[in-house]
């Protein structure tokens, strides 16, 4: 599945940079992508709620490992049954109504396919950089140059706090904060659906900040910056605060905060590759999606452990919050030194 689905994110950036103007490239960029975090956040109420619509009776392993509490499932296959038919029915959609490329889209106006070719590759910052596309696609210089790999580092940092919390929140809330997942009404949803919301306003409020005049470089430095200074900051204090509601808000407001990076790093695969974004941004999306793969597996180590002030595993809940926010303080520095989000001729 996990194959399948990685050429998504690539070609949808290929698509962005033929259908979205410069001038609104993070507005547009961040609505469409930040639809992974609601999906995200509607996906775990709704299994939880078809999981539960049949248990049955307990057998004596559950038992013994104090697993289903409430019984064990009868309907959990239905979860990728229902999903499963979900991505069919979306493609048969999208395959109807999408074009690659907006000269071969039937129902484009000539005015709108006019503005969209004037406008999608340029570079969205006052003082323009125009570069030109290179018959082949730089490969190397994907690997060699220093502001990409800047980015790519951003990215797995960006994850690496992404598929922490992704993995482990649940059983964070169950097992720290003592919360009935099965019945907490999508407790654990709350976090991704603030992400969403702060991804599509960061990117408004990015394209307003580079219409008043703040360089595209700056716009990107200060969302990032509130993303990983945000979230980071929040899992520091998530360590230290006990009290059921005051943890639950902190987490809450660091998964939420981490979605300001899709109006930072993110973005700047467009602004520093328009010409070859898509193949540019399928080498920093596995870069950044092997977080997804030592991330979870460090935090697990960590949680296996024993703790060093026996209270219910909160030592090394702290060590996974504290090693997250470090990710993120060291990727930020390297940022505001060495990031670039202007066209750049080798990457394209």
């Amino acid at each position: 599945m996990g194959l399948c689905e990685s050429v998504t994110f690539p070609a949808f950036v290929v698509l962005a940079s033929a259908w979205f103007p410069c001038q609104e490239r993070s507005v547009l960029y961040t609505c469409t992508n930040a639809g992974a975090y609601l999906g995200t956040a509607i996906a775990f109420p709704l299994s939880g709620f078809i999981i539960n619509l049949n248990l049955g009776p307990r057998d004596e392993w559950s038992k013994q490992q104090g697993l289903c509490k409430h019984g064990i499932s009868n309907t959990w296959q239905w979860v990728f049954y229902g999903f499963g038919v979900a991505g069919v029915l979306w493609w048969v959609g999208w395959q109807l109504l999408i074009q690659g490329d907006p000269a071969e889209d039937t129902r484009i106006s000539s005015s709108e396919l006019e503005y969209l070719t004037l406008t999608t590759k340029q570079d969205a910052d006052r003082s323009k950089v125009t570069v030109h596309k290179s018959p082949m696609v730089p490969w190397v210089n994907f690997f060699s140059s220093g502001c990409a790999v800047v980015l790519y580092l951003n990215h797995f940092a960006a994850g690496w706090g992404s598929y922490t919390l992704l993995t482990y929140l649940p059983k964070y809330l169950s097992e720290i904060q003592h919360f009935d997942l099965a019945k907490s009404g999508g407790i654990a949803s709350l976090p991704y659906l603030l992400m969403w919301v702060v991804a599509v306003t960061s990117g408004r409020a990015a394209d307003w900040l580079i219409k008043r005049h703040l360089t595209v470089r700056s716009v990107r430095v200060l969302m990032q910056s509130i993303a990983f200074v945000g979230s980071g900051g929040l899992l520091v204090l998530t360590g230290f605060v006990e009290a059921q509601a005051l943890a639950i808000a902190a987490v809450t407001l660091s998964v939420g905060l981490s979605g300001a990076a899709t109006a930072g790093c993110i973005m700047v695969y467009l602004d520093l590759s328009p010409h070859y974004s898509g193949e540019f941004f399928s080498v920093g999306n596995t870069i950044g999606n092997l977080a997804g793969i030592i991330a979870p597996l460090v935090a697990g180590q960590i949680l296996d452990s024993k703790g060093v002030d026996g209270n219910s595993g909160r030592s090394q809940w702290r060590q996974v919050f504290y090693l997250s926010a470090a990710v993120y303080a060291v990727a930020l520095v390297m940022w505001i030194l060495w990031s670039k989000a202007k066209p750049y001729q080798p990457l394209n």
